[in-house]
């Protein structure tokens, strides 16, 4: 009789209350049967105190705030694209109503929906060249949600790549406090296990892409179309991200490609909700494929564009 939700959701009032979250998360995951062994089965204590802390209509003011600075931030995170505006406009309401689908009052206690807007604010601000501010972003969602610490490691990778030292230092230096404070959750929860708990049955789905088009497509606003077109539909954005030359494009197909592989093999069936992670985002590349699909189509028959847009 408990669901992910639910269980965050009494986690956050015994804190609300005053009660330990390490003590509060034993006690609700044994009783719904949920895993404790290895730590990483028991979220991250950041989000349960920032939602105790403001109580749920400042909890919802908060993410509805988030959401409403992230479409802004995109909304001119268009370099690269200034001789077709009309693709950045349409990237940025993409991007905005995939995040505004995350703000409903029933997804606030999913670690995932705030992770996935604030890895899609990290990248627009990074793009505005607002460094320190997107720094701070990465780690706030690896800080709520530990699966979001590869993107801080992509984004210093991809910045070591293209020896932008002074930024790999920072993305570095964020990997380093996000993995302090695993090590502080780790010991957390050890204080509270005992040797009977549950483990985890491990993550080995091995779902493939089937998984991976069925769980987006229900994630995303692709669910508003029949079946068939919108799992149709999650290439083609992997595609226009994929075509654009431009060095938001190779951070957001890293990231797109490395939590594709994430899904497709690791993940159980009942972690669908991972595909959040990046679902704010991917939308934002059928944007990018229209361009596309008209510039081949232009080399294929000189003079043929879609919708007379320009081509490059």
């Amino acid at each position: 009789g408990m669901s992910d939700l639910r269980l965050y959701d009494r986690i956050r009032d015994r804190v609300a209350a005053g009660e330990s979250y390490y003590t509060a998360a034993a006690r609700f995951h044994r009783e719904g049967n949920y895993p404790l062994k290895p730590f990483v089965t028991v979220r991250l204590p950041t989000l349960a105190y920032l939602s105790a802390t403001l109580g749920a209509p400042g909890t919802q003011i908060a993410m509805l705030l988030l959401v409403v600075g992230t479409a802004m931030a995109w909304s001119s995170a268009r370099a690269g694209l200034e001789d077709t505006p009309a693709t950045g406009r349409w990237m940025g309401r993409l991007v905005a109503t995939s995040c505004a689908m995350l703000a409903g009052p029933a997804f606030l206690p999913l670690h995932e929906c705030w992770a996935g807007v604030l890895i899609a604010l990290s990248l627009a601000l990074w793009c505005r060249g607002w460094l320190a501010a997107s720094l701070l972003a990465g780690l706030a969602a690896a800080l709520i949600r530990e699966l979001a610490v590869p993107y801080l490691c992509l984004m210093g990778f991809v910045a070591l790549t293209e020896q932008r030292w002074r930024e790999a230092a920072g993305w570095a230096l964020m990997v380093a406090m996000a993995g302090l404070a695993l090590i502080a959750h780790a010991q957390g929860v050890a204080a509270v296990i005992f040797p009977e708990d549950v483990p985890s049955p491990g993550w080995d789905g091995f779902g493939g892409w089937r998984f991976y088009a069925e769980v987006t497509t229900d994630w995303s606003l692709l669910a508003l179309l029949p079946v068939w077109i919108g799992r149709g539909l999650v290439p083609l954005a992997l595609f226009g991200w994929l075509s654009w030359n431009a060095p938001l494009a190779t951070r957001v197909t890293g990231l797109l490609a490395g939590y594709a592989v994430l899904m497709m093999v690791f993940a159980r069936p009942d972690n669908h909700y991972w595909s959040v992670l990046t679902m704010p985002v991917l939308l934002a590349g059928l944007a990018l494929a229209v361009p596309a699909l008209s510039a081949l189509m232009a080399r294929a028959q000189p003079g043929l564009s879609l919708h007379g847009m320009r081509t490059s």
